[in-house]
């Protein structure tokens, strides 16, 4: 048969074909053709739509699924991926209401629910999101993915014996799941509660001995606990089953930087963790964080600058980068770039004040955007900052210590005494994002 005589129900299945198999432009050539085939065709513009999106052209894909829409106004299809297209596009709000339409025409699938979920979370909705997960998994309850995002919903929000409730759960319906196993490793090393943290990494290895994450939990779990020599020969251990297990070499070189830490050798991490950073493949900026202490600590502020530059510039919004953002200018001013440093301070201070407007629950920026204003000698805004810190967070060690520093700038000792010795008695700081940077202070 040739081509110009397909219907286009047939070129939306040739389509298809192509679209499965990743050939994500030749699939949009045969649904272009049905849609000339067939302009009523409303499977062509909604199959342009999916094409569009993957290929990364959101505003094009909603165009194809306006037409499909003015065709059928109520088409689930239609709704359903319009809502996705708009929560890609981070139009939050307009994608629940073309989800909450969906439904209304009977789209039922688990996926919908999920991203209503993610995006009420966005829009500052939680108790709507936690309803949205649980649709998610009351439709397929056996779908491992819907209770870990839940889960990591709630653990976002300090709700972590309600995420522990979720994984409760998952082990229960999921059994094959792993993930129920690391979660919970998290809430109780969280919680400081080690103990049962260990109990559970070692009832998950048992059952899952060929999960790499398990293991690198449980390294993790002794740098935490400050056992370094536990931890280094656990990796050692592991190195010789790297392939096997399939272990990132990188992970494992990220942990031995850690434990190298612990152990106050500051100058092998350092050689380590350059290794780390320049090694290919996807990665989280932890590994740019601990190479800019160790600058710090061994005082080579300028790879500490140029680190921070790095992550600022990649903003992947993660506490990381947050910290880079006053790490770099503090590190500019240790190399007596002060005039240079200065917008870099403003701007931080900006950025800082903007994310605890949207996310008052932030804790380090709060102190980053104090150490700013401390920095430029604007103390008594700095001070502003403690002070509603201290009614957010009560009797917070890194506050305390900051405001110490503050006073010894501004030459009141008996007032900087006073601070570091309610510090003395406060929760440690050293597990904190803030905590190397408060020992440099």
């Amino acid at each position: 048969m040739e081509e110009s005589k397909l219907s286009a129900q047939e070129l939306n299945q040739l389509g298809e074909n192509l679209l499965k198999a990743g050939r994500v432009d030749a699939a949009y050539e045969y649904f272009c053709q049905a849609e000339q085939s067939d302009p009523q065709e409303i499977t062509a513009y909604i199959n342009q739509a999916r094409a569009l999106t993957s290929a990364g052209d959101l505003k094009a894909a909603k165009s194809a699924l306006d037409k499909a829409l003015l065709l059928d106004a109520q088409n689930e299809d239609a709704l359903f991926y319009m809502s996705c297209a708009c929560f890609l596009s981070g139009l939050y709000e307009d994608g629940l209401l073309y989800a909450g339409q969906a439904v209304d025409a009977g789209c039922q699938e688990p996926m919908l629910y999920l991203n209503m979920a993610n995006a009420s979370e966005e829009l500052g909705h939680l108790d709507n999101a936690i309803r949205y997960f649980n649709k998610a998994i009351n439709l397929n309850p056996l779908e491992g993915n819907y209770y870990t995002a839940k889960a990591e919903c709630q653990m976002r929000h300090g709700r972590d014996d309600d995420a522990l409730q979720t994984l409760s759960v998952l082990h229960r319906n999921c059994p094959d799941s792993y993930e129920a196993y690391h979660y919970s490793y998290l809430i109780y090393a969280r919680k400081g509660e080690f103990d049962k943290a260990q109990e559970i990494l070692s009832e998950g290895i048992e059952n899952f001995p060929g999960d790499a994450g398990l293991y690198l939990d449980m390294v993790h779990l002794m740098n935490l606990t400050r056992h370094p020599e536990e931890a280094l020969q656990l990796l050692e251990a592991l190195s010789e089953v790297k392939d096997q297990l399939e272990l990132d070499p990188r992970e494992l070189m990220l942990e031995r930087a850690k434990a190298y830490l612990i152990s106050e050798k500051v100058q092998e991490a350092f050689d380590l963790l350059k290794q780390v950073v320049e090694m290919p493949g996807a990665h989280t900026f932890e590994g740019h964080y601990l190479l800019m202490n160790c600058a710090m600590a061994l005082q080579n502020y300028e790879e500490m600058s140029r680190v921070a530059k790095l992550m600022i510039e990649a903003d992947d919004n993660s506490e990381y980068s947050r910290a880079a953002r006053y790490y770099l200018p503090m590190s500019l001013s240790k190399r007596g770039l002060a005039e240079e440093a200065k917008p870099y301070y403003e701007q931080a201070i900006r950025s800082y004040r903007s994310e605890t407007l949207n996310h008052p629950e932030i804790i380090d920026a709060y102190l980053f955007r104090a150490l700013c204003c401390k920095d430029l000698q604007r103390y008594d805004d700095a001070m502003t900052v403690l002070d509603y810190l201290d009614k957010l967070l009560p009797d917070y060690q890194p506050t305390q210590l900051i405001r110490a520093a503050i006073y010894l700038e501004m030459g009141k000792k008996a007032e900087a005494a006073q601070a570091y010795q309610k510090a003395g008695s406060l929760k440690s700081a050293l597990d904190d994002m803030i905590g190397p940077l408060l020992k440099e202070e």
